[in-house]
């Protein structure tokens, strides 16, 4: 009898352990010594809108990105933009962070997670501080190391003014490298568009470049010195190329530039749907193997193309019957002109020396001289050749 009776108060107990662990189970991860709000900064969700600013220190130093109405820039670049994403996935991050679980509050455990600040020695956290428009902190997160577990991310963080540390839940990838945050493309004018290009260099030389229509796939090369050739039929389509993927090294605002006192390269490039964009590149080396370009953009309207083309371009085609004619408007083409200038004339751009080529060809670069064929065989010289007995071969009066 007592058997039966254990018996069964063992099946009991294994059905109330089974019953408490399908409850546990739905109730999702146990978050070991958290209690209250298991957000890792709390309040922060309600706040993402008055965040002005993020400033990430490290021991290598600090950075920061500032909010003007909707742009976020980068403020030691005077403000030029950062990637959005950036932002949003930052700020995202660290509202969604919640802690999984208490870690150490002796600070001398904080360099096994990584959560000690970025001003002690050997330190590799970060300091995240985010603030509102008047610089009041709204939350302020040491971020510690990560741990991958279960395919699940998380990172060791601590709020800058407690001493408790703790696991939380997500992955926060903040670069130590403020320029990982700038969008560096300048512009992105296809090649399908440009119809002409135009360079100057400062001792005069001039390159001209330009197609008659859309459909042609190559560029004509205009006074091509008399001896020299194109060195293959494509030579110029780096130039229509040039700002299709334009992208930069540095950025500085253009307001205190002091322009280098020497003449620049000036590159104009006209689009067949009504754009002129001129470039204008200085040269500056304090030693001549050790160059730096910068270039400042404008953009404006040019409906009737280049002057060039004018005298001596063909006369455009006239339609077909029933054939539409598509082209811009003046509203169209002079806001892409607002849109351009207000993003590239207040700039600096620092540009490498490889997308600087494009922009500087000469006609050395586009032509070599016409190569002479030489005869494939020469005649033997047989005017003094005797045959056996004293005679000769006879020859005529140019020696055949």
């Amino acid at each position: 009898m007592q058997n039966k009776t254990l018996i069964k108060l063992g099946l009991i107990a294994l059905l109330l352990l089974g019953v408490g662990l399908m409850q546990r189970d739905s109730q999702g991860p146990q978050q070991a010594g958290v209690t209250g709000d298991p957000a890792l900064l709390p309040g922060l969700a309600d706040r993402l809108n008055d965040v002005a600013s993020i400033t990430i220190s490290s021991t290598g130093g600090s950075w920061s990105v500032s909010r003007t109405d909707s742009v976020w820039g980068l403020d030691s670049k005077g403000g030029y933009p950062v990637k959005m994403e950036e932002v949003r996935e930052a700020l995202i991050a660290l509202s969604e962070s919640q802690k999984v679980e208490a870690k150490t509050k002796l600070a001398s455990s904080y360099p096994r997670l990584g959560v000690e600040g970025p001003g002690a020695e050997g330190s590799e956290s970060k300091l995240v501080n985010l603030a509102d428009a008047n610089g009041d902190v709204i939350a302020a997160l040491i971020v510690g190391k990560k741990r991958e577990s279960t395919g699940k991310s998380s990172f060791y963080a601590r709020e800058a003014d407690s001493d408790a540390s703790w696991l939380a839940s997500g992955s926060l990838n903040i670069s130590e490298d403020s320029d990982s945050w700038l969008d560096k493309k300048i512009l992105e004018l296809k090649r399908e568009r440009i119809r002409a290009v135009r360079i100057l260099h400062p001792d005069m030389e001039e390159i001209f470049v330009a197609r008659d229509s859309e459909e042609d796939e190559n560029y004509k090369v205009y006074d091509v010195p008399e001896g020299s050739e194109l060195k293959y039929e494509a030579v110029a389509s780096g130039m229509g190329s040039a700002l299709q993927y334009l992208s930069f090294v540095d950025v500085r605002p253009a307001e205190g530039f002091e322009v280098p006192n020497r003449t620049p390269t000036t590159t104009q490039f006209w689009t067949f749907d009504g754009l002129l964009v001129s470039v204008v590149i200085y040269s500056v080396a304090e030693v001549p193997e050790n160059e730096t370009f910068y270039a400042i953009f404008s953009v404006a309207d040019a409906c009737g193309g280049p002057e060039r083309l004018k005298a001596t371009g063909p006369e455009p085609a006239p339609a077909e019957e029933g054939e539409e004619i598509t082209a811009r408007s003046t509203e169209e083409i002079f806001a892409e002109v607002e849109e351009l200038n207000a993003k590239l004339s207040s700039w600096v751009y620092e540009l490498a020396s490889f997308s600087k080529a494009n922009l500087t060809k000469r006609m050395a670069d586009l032509t070599q001289a016409i190569a002479v064929e030489e005869e494939s065989a020469t005649q033997p010289d047989t005017s003094g050749f005797q045959l056996p007995g004293g005679l000769s071969i006879p020859t005529n009066e140019d020696g055949r």
